[in-house]
């Protein structure tokens, strides 16, 4: 299966929680997000990202199962 990735640049007031919601329609997915970006952003803890950084948002069947 093809994994199919789009970006999302990070808005004041995001968190990871709120960005999955806003993607998947559920927030308990944040992790996703989490490790698809942790090496990339230098994320330490899920919640240091910053206003006007660009997130990878990974995307295939498995994701909304």
């Amino acid at each position: 299966m093809c994994k199919i990735v789009s970006e999302y640049t990070v808005l004041e007031g995001d968190h990871l929680q709120g960005i999955a919601m806003k993607i998947y329609g559920d927030e308990s997915k944040w992790r996703i997000l989490y490790d698809e970006n942790k090496d990339r952003l230098n994320l330490k803890t899920p919640n240091n990202i910053q206003v006007g950084q660009t997130l990878i948002i990974p995307w295939d069947n498995n994701i909304n199962e």
